[in-house]
Order: C-alpha cells, then structure tokens, then sequence
C-alpha cells in the first residue's frame, strides 16, 4: 500500500478520494484477541491471498478501542483501494475473453489458499468464493485492467467444518463462473472435491 501511518479520522469520514473505509463488522472466531490481535491477523490472511495471486487491496488499520481484552466493540477499519469498475457486460468480446481467462486464477488460487489452510490448520478468510466479490477494473496509477477482491470484511475462522463449508461453497460457484466466461474449471474442481475427501476423513 501507498501509505503507513493514515489519518484514520480523515479516512473515516470520507475525507481521501483514492481510498473506501469499512468498520469490520464480524468478530474473529474466539473473543480473546483485542483488537489489535484480530487486525494482524486479518492482515496475514489477507497477504496470503496476495501471495497465492489475487488482488486485495486492503490494509487494516486498528483505532479507538485498541486494547479492549475482549475484542467487542473494539474498533478496525479496513482501508481499501477505490476500484473503477468495469463491467463485465459493457466489454467487447475479446477483452471479455481475456477477463474471464484472467479470472481463471481465482478460483485457482482460492482452492490452493484453503489446501494451504488444511495443511497448516491456520486462520483463513472465509465468504470469498462469490463471483460477484470480485470486479475487474483499475485502482490509482494502475496501468491496466486486473480483477480485484473487493469484499473485505475479514471473515476469520480456524475449525475444518467452515473450510469445508468455504471449499463446499467455491465448488457450488464454479457452474455459474463457467457460464459466465465460457471457460471451464475443471482442475478446481477436482483439487476442490479431493480437498474436500480429505476434509471429511477427518474426525
């Protein structure tokens, strides 16, 4: 990100043009982590998406209640690039092409996240598999269209029964996806049907 240390109070009021705020509405999945605790943690998370290829612009930011032991009522914002959206349906059939064959890496990067997350047994965002949290578009000083996740409200879990529900999920997506772009997911969906054996064979 372009910045370290923002002025939360002018990003909370809608005083940066470049920038959306967003208070994070849900709580890490145990109350024992203070704010401060679920804000590193929602950032690692997210900077394992980035790692794994898809475009999150965010950077959470901890203010107010920073030491609330409990975590309730403490405050994080996440503060996320603005993105110029362009529309699926407004682009020509062959920069529709190459968006839906750019947006091949999702799927297929949101399969390895969670086969990372069994194998670690580590925190993960959860709710990411929806199409409609992706848009394709331009964010500042960007030289060209990329798909960006624009739903960042840090869902945070830990237990395998809501990774299995979140790689149940991005499986139920894929039909919907192959339609859109005319693409198929073929390698998702079976890493996302052995994950999910695995997942099951737990006890």
């Amino acid at each position: 990100m372009a910045f370290e240390k923002p002025d939360v109070p002018a990003f909370k009021h809608g005083l940066n043009d470049n920038y959306v705020v967003r208070r994070a509405t849900e709580r890490f999945h145990a109350e024992n982590f203070d704010a401060k605790e679920y804000a590193i943690r929602s950032k690692s998370a997210f900077d394992k998406l980035r790692e794994r290829g898809i475009n999150v612009p965010a950077q959470l930011v901890v203010a107010d209640n920073e030491k609330d032991s409990t975590g309730k009522g403490a405050d994080v914002f996440v503060i996320t690039d603005k993105i110029d959206h362009l529309p699926i349906e407004n682009l020509g059939p062959e920069e529709k092409t190459k968006a839906g064959e750019e947006f091949h890496n999702v799927p297929l990067a949101l399969v390895g996240y969670y086969e990372n997350t069994f194998e670690t047994r580590s925190d993960f965002l959860a709710d990411l598999s929806e199409r409609e949290q992706y848009v394709y578009g331009t964010k500042r000083g960007a030289a060209k269209a990329e798909w960006y996740l624009v739903d960042t409200d840090p869902i945070l879990y830990d237990d395998l029964a809501s990774l299995a529900d979140n790689v149940l999920a991005l499986e139920e997506e894929l039909p919907d996806i192959e339609e859109e772009f005319s693409i198929k997911f073929s390698d998702v969906r079976k890493r996302a049907k052995y994950l999910l054996k695995k997942l099951n064979e737990v006890d």
